[in-house]
């Protein structure tokens, strides 16, 4: 089973119709929009495409909840639960940058029921919570991120690897033409000048400067204060 999107109408550029008062034929302006904007709803990959990139997403958030909540029931005296699941946080966020689709397919079941499921998160943390097994800052943590998919460990792995590749797209773009070899038609409408490519160079270097720097407090400040 995978989520059915909708999708926006093309025109002869093939990229959406343009919303919100942007000109037709504002091309470059349209195309940077297209580009750095991912929203399932795009009219560029079909169904099968848009919930294996919905997978990339949810898979190292999923991990993180779901492996905090497990090592926290299991109660390893020797080691933290936050520690070791930013490490299997960390360990999906790499097994997206080398499985092929064909893999990433397998997972869309589970992405549809668990991964993105917006009930199952609050509903397992309150058993556990109320079970001794968690206090009330990790639940109070867990909640919201299971909502966001943001701040896990394994997130900065996988958009750094498609920002690498591609700067100038959106991390779900450039994955999506990482994994299935194709070329959106907005591409050929972005700016094709020395600042652009200088601009997208270096916010691709701060994104994964600030990535490992995130990274190493998390992983710091979670030793000494959880």
């Amino acid at each position: 089973m995978i989520i059915l999107f909708t999708e926006y109408d093309v025109d002869e550029t093939g990229m959406s119709i343009p919303r919100g008062g942007i000109k037709k034929d504002a091309y470059e302006v349209r195309a940077l929009t297209e580009a750095w904007n991912y929203t399932p709803l795009n009219p560029y990959l079909n169904n099968r495409q848009k919930n294996i990139c919905e997978v990339s997403y949810n898979l190292p958030s999923s991990a993180f909840i779901y492996s905090f909540i497990f090592f926290s029931w299991v109660s390893l005296e020797f080691l933290n639960p936050v520690i070791l699941a930013i490490y299997v946080s960390l360990f999906f966020g790499w097994l997206l940058t080398v499985v092929n689709q064909k893999i990433l397919e397998y997972l869309i079941p589970l992405n549809y029921f668990i991964f993105a499921n917006p009930f199952l998160v609050p509903f397992i943390t309150a058993i556990t919570l109320f079970s001794g097994r968690m206090s009330w800052k990790s639940a109070i943590f867990l909640v919201p991120l299971s909502f966001t998919c943001l701040f896990a460990p394994g997130r900065f792995i996988c958009d750094n690897f498609s920002r690498n590749h591609f700067p100038e797209l959106n991390p779900r773009y450039a994955f999506a033409k990482i994994k299935f070899g194709i070329k959106f038609p907005f591409e050929r409408y972005l700016p094709k000048n020395k600042i652009f490519n200088e601009d997208n160079i270096a916010g691709r270097i701060g994104y994964e400067l600030f990535s490992w720097i995130f990274l190493f407090v998390l992983i710091f400040l979670t030793a000494i204060f959880w």
